[in-house]
């Protein structure tokens, strides 16, 4: 995202990440472009505030995965 303008702008980023119904991460980024920037990259800074809930999202995939896995075996062991 690109800011052609050269007033200032001001961003403000809120994101939750809730798991098994609870919220395990709650974080808030407020940030101001720098004053007389024509043009200006939040890409930077949205990428590092994602990241941990990238991860996290990464984390319960895998855990789903290996639940699923876990079933498979137990029903296969009882058959």
């Amino acid at each position: 995202m690109t800011n052609q303008t050269k007033k200032p702008h001001h961003f403000e980023i809120s994101m939750k990440i809730e798991m098994d119904g609870q919220t395990v991460q709650l974080e808030n980024y407020a940030f101001d472009t720098p004053e007389g920037t024509q043009s200006y990259e939040i890409q930077e800074f949205i990428s590092r505030f994602i990241r941990p809930f990238t991860e996290a999202e990464i984390k319960r995939l895998e855990r789903e995965k290996r639940q699923q896995l876990d079933s498979k075996f137990k029903n296969n062991e009882s058959l």
